[in-house]
């Protein structure tokens, strides 16, 4: 169960960090 929540974290926090950068792309052109 802990290992779950981890790693749904986890992907929450990379998608998070995706999501920042291509807007930052987008804002950069």
């Amino acid at each position: 169960m802990y290992l779950d929540q981890l790693l749904i974290v986890g992907n929450g926090a990379s998608l998070m960090m995706l999501h920042l950068t291509m807007d930052a792309l987008l804002f950069m052109i």
